[in-house]
């Protein structure tokens, strides 16, 4: 086993599961007046979806913003099921993939992500969930990626330094954030190659 790395930090969506805020986007477009290119281009991530994510910014809040820049009459519960609309299967194979190195490593989840969309994707994916030791979700935390304080609260947790964990992000903006830190970071741009690079940095796999 390769003693250099004891932990990996992994991010959640279109590295655990595939997510697709197209989806959402697509959902929101049957209660807005806008013609789907205006409504996308309306739905930035602008500072109250950071906040969002943050825990900062109430539901409430959150949905009242949204609907307002997307030209939408919408109940909460209709809101939330169009938000939640993002999420897509697990990748073939990240679980067996989880079972595998939790038997010599540890592992724990590092997620942007916001109280809606974690009271529908804990329930959704627990199966899978459950190997991790930790999930450390933005909102419940009060920090976010790309951050530098969010990665030190993740070392902390872990009770490790920078060059003994490995870091796996779909986001070039967080991989940058975490690599400046001395963090080994991996870009994840799909399964098969995330696991080509474990491999390649010594990571026992089976």
């Amino acid at each position: 086993m390769n003693n250099r790395f004891k932990a990996l930090i992994f991010d959640i969506g279109n590295v655990v599961f595939e997510i697709s805020f197209q989806s959402a986007f697509e959902a929101f477009a049957k209660h807005s007046s806008l013609p789907i290119e205006d409504l996308n281009a309306s739905l930035v991530f602008d500072s109250i979806f950071e906040d969002f994510e943050r825990g900062k910014v109430s539901p409430e809040t959150f949905r009242v913003h949204v609907s307002k820049k997307a030209h939408m009459n919408i109940t909460p519960e209709e809101f939330d099921r169009c938000w939640n609309n993002i999420y897509l299967p697990v990748f073939p194979g990240l679980e067996e993939l989880l079972i595998n190195l939790k038997k010599n490593y540890r592992i724990i989840a590092l997620s942007n992500t916001n109280i809606i969309h974690t009271t529908d994707w804990m329930v959704r994916y627990e199966n899978t969930l459950q190997h991790f030791e930790k999930i450390l979700c933005s909102n419940e935390i009060g920090m976010r990626k790309p951050d530098d304080e969010i990665y030190h609260y993740a070392l902390e947790c872990l009770n490790m330094q920078a060059h003994e964990v490995i870091f796996m992000d779909d986001n070039r903006d967080n991989i940058n954030a975490s690599r400046k830190l001395g963090i080994q970071s991996i870009l994840v741009n799909d399964f098969k190659q995330m696991k080509a690079e474990l491999l390649d940095l010594g990571i026992q796999l089976i």
